[in-house]
């Protein structure tokens, strides 16, 4: 899924789909589909079996930080791992629950080893339902015909770098800060907790506070 996040975050905040319900989230992809060197597991270290989380930990914190980005901190969450191979990583299958301030709850399901084609991203509001696609945003209201959001075609990873020449030029803000990195790590950090002490893992100001210290 390549939509910019703020596409999402700018049509929820407009109040057109009502206060927020639930996202769910399905991100699958097999990470030994290619071959040589440019293999997923080509790198001998996200293979080590002590790598915490599988994948997750490593390229799925690009899936935290966007979704971090709309929703912001959960304030609570919960997870389950499976290991589906015993040469890859600690788990190759991650499901998360998510529960946010103000009452919405987010579903994510990111594994490096099941298959990608049933991959999605829904978010309901009590009014409408956003269904996020590759290159567009579609918004559903029962009984409406849905209507398409079309998003421009860009190069995410030109305007990070352009972002982050600009801040390090004008003496800006980067868009992504080191406390916003943070507090994506600890995420995962909690939910690795919750998955492993079996229970629902509180994340608070503290806590970024004490990885801070």
């Amino acid at each position: 899924l390549t939509v910019p996040q703020e596409w999402v975050d700018t049509l929820i905040a407009s109040g057109e789909i009502g206060n927020l319900v639930m996202w769910e989230r399905v991100e699958h992809f097999e990470g030994d589909a290619e071959k040589g060197s440019m293999a997923f597991a080509s790198t001998p270290w996200r293979k080590e079996a002590n790598f915490p989380l599988g994948t997750l930990f490593d390229g799925g914190i690009h899936t935290i930080a966007a979704l971090t980005r709309v929703y912001g901190r959960p304030e609570r969450v919960w997870g389950t791992g499976k290991k589906l191979r015993e040469e890859y990583g600690e788990f190759d299958h991650v499901a998360m629950l998510f529960h946010y301030a103000n009452g919405a709850t987010g579903i994510l399901s990111h594994s490096s080893y099941l298959p990608a084609n049933q991959n999605h991203y829904t978010v309901y509001g009590v009014n409408d339902t956003i269904v996020v696609e590759a290159k567009r945003l579609v918004v559903k209201v029962l009984g409406q015909e849905a209507r398409e959001v079309e998003i421009p075609a860009e190069d995410a990873n030109v305007n990070m770098w352009h972002a982050l020449a600009n801040a390090f030029h004008q003496g800006g803000e980067a868009n992504y800060t080191g406390a916003r990195a943070l507090q994506d790590v600890l995420i995962l950090e909690k939910v690795d907790q919750a998955i492993h002490q079996n229970q629902v893992m509180a994340l608070s100001d503290s806590d970024m506070l004490g990885h801070t210290a």
